[in-house]
């Protein structure tokens, strides 16, 4: 356990991230901590062949492993997620975030 939080706190952006059966899918681009200092989210940013993709992770969904984040999902499972949202559309502004 004192291994693992150690791991959270050096967590930081660029940070490799890893699918479960070990593909690299993307780095770590946003964290999100609690008061405690746990990691509660990761952004990720991935480059699939057509686009660039951002997801959000709770981290029920991951664990930080020595210099990288093991991810507890497939790729399959990464894809079928929603990305999250980089454009202001809702407010029908194309000004990114």
């Amino acid at each position: 356990m004192k291994e693992n939080a150690l791991a959270e706190r050096l967590l930081t952006v660029g940070t490799a991230v890893l699918a479960v059966d070990g593909t690299v899918v993307g780095t770590v681009s946003g964290l999100s901590r609690n008061p405690s200092g746990h990691v509660d989210r990761i952004r990720v940013t991935s480059s699939m062949p057509s686009e660039q993709v951002i997801l959000i992770i709770r981290d029920k969904y991951f664990s930080v492993i020595d210099q990288a984040v093991q991810l507890k999902i497939t790729i399959a499972e990464l894809e079928a997620m929603p990305q999250a949202m980089t454009e202001d559309k809702a407010a029908g502004s194309p000004r990114d975030f």
